[in-house]
Parts: C-alpha cells; structure tokens; sequence
C-alpha cells in the first residue's frame, strides 16, 4: 500500500510540475508576442534555473490543443 502511495503522489508532483512550468512558458511567449521582442537571455536563464521534465519545444500554449492531450 505505501509503495502505490508513493508512486502516486510521485506521479501527482511530476503533473503539477509539468502545469506550473506551462504556464510559465505561456506566459513568456504571450509577453514576446505581445510585444514584438525575443527573449532570449529569459529563456537561457529560465532553462538553467529549473530542471524541467519537459521540453520547451514541446509545450503547447493553445488551450484547445492542450485540452485534447
């Protein structure tokens, strides 16, 4: 029973993980957007300050496309 508690709650924190880090992806995109500039240092520095479990690249800030995953 302990070892399937914590695989969950490892599974839980990986998700919530992944969710927090969409969001902070979204939004600097939506600020290059909005704005017309690269972001370029931002992105060096928000790639070494976290260790992401995923991709950027493969992030997709679309909600309708997110929602289908």
């Amino acid at each position: 029973m302990a070892r399937e508690t914590a695989a969950y709650l490892h599974a839980r924190a990986l998700a919530t993980l992944a969710r927090r880090e969409r969001l902070n992806v979204c939004a600097i995109r939506r600020f290059e957007r909005r704005w017309h500039v690269k972001l370029g240092p931002v992105w060096w520095l928000y790639r070494r300050s976290f260790t992401l479990p995923l991709k950027i690249g493969t992030i997709s800030c679309n909600p309708a496309k997110a929602a289908r995953m």
